[in-house]
């Protein structure tokens, strides 16, 4: 007889009576990941990393987070992968995720490196201010940066352990202008009489989306930002789906 296969798994925390039980289910058969938390050691649900060309990945995210995502993808200079978008409290449970994490709210982006390079988490926390992203769990382990818009709580910070103080030493400076940053707010936008237009006659141009294209691709091939692409699209883009057309000009 397995004793695993019948028995919780329990990691008991030190210097406290706090443990954490993760019981096999036909659903969940393995725990394979060790993750910190509140300098403890949990285990993990296994969780598989999404490419961004999964037309899924955005399902029920903060469209103001994918457009901020879009341009920090633009930015940075090549595509990037998402560990984990969108999160019902069941599955938020099984990742160990906070109990009110942003997740829950489609308010956070968890994005992941193929491989771990301390300068791109660096560069991505650099972008990520820039485009006023409030929430940053920075790790040890240098692939995954967690983004959030969740105006409730501010600009904050974290580590493996959840806290600031377990953030990685390679990355105060950078963290340190994110706190430092003051929020930008939207600005409302005061009425007046607007000039004469000057019609022109330049015709809109239109592109047809294609497999594995993405905001950052399609701005790129065009000479274009993506702020650009979502404004001449009114916002619209969401999902890039196969044989949709969007305006490029």
């Amino acid at each position: 007889m397995n004793v695993m296969k019948t028995l919780p798994i329990i990691i008991l925390g030190i210097l406290s009576s706090s443990f954490f039980i993760v019981k096999p289910t036909k659903d969940n058969p393995s725990v394979i990941k060790k993750v910190h938390h509140m300098g403890f050691q949990k285990l993990e649900v296994n969780d598989s990393i999404i490419s961004i060309n999964d037309p899924t990945i955005f399902n029920n995210v903060d469209t103001h987070l994918v457009s901020i995502f879009h341009k920090i993808e633009y930015d940075y200079g090549k595509p990037l992968k998402i560990k984990w978008g969108y999160r019902n409290p069941s599955l938020n449970r099984k990742a160990g995720g906070a109990r009110n994490s942003a997740h829950i709210y489609g308010k956070a982006l968890d994005i992941y490196l193929d491989s771990p390079s301390k300068e791109s988490i660096k560069k991505l926390i650099v972008l990520a201010t820039k485009y006023n992203v409030l929430g940053l769990g920075v790790y040890s382990d240098a692939r995954t940066l967690h983004i959030d818009i969740d105006s409730t709580k501010g600009r904050r910070v974290w580590g493996s352990s959840y806290s600031s103080y377990s953030i990685p030493s390679w990355a105060r400076s950078e963290i340190k202008s994110h706190i430092s940053t003051g929020i930008v707010t939207e600005v409302k936008e005061v009425k007046t009489v607007p000039p004469v237009k000057v019609v022109v006659n330049d015709k809109p141009v239109y592109y047809t989306i294609k497999k594995g294209d993405t905001a950052y691709r399609v701005s790129k091939d065009n000479g274009i930002s993506v702020d650009s692409l979502y404004k001449l699209n009114n916002n619209k883009i969401r999902l890039f789906i196969v044989g949709q057309k969007i305006r490029v000009r």
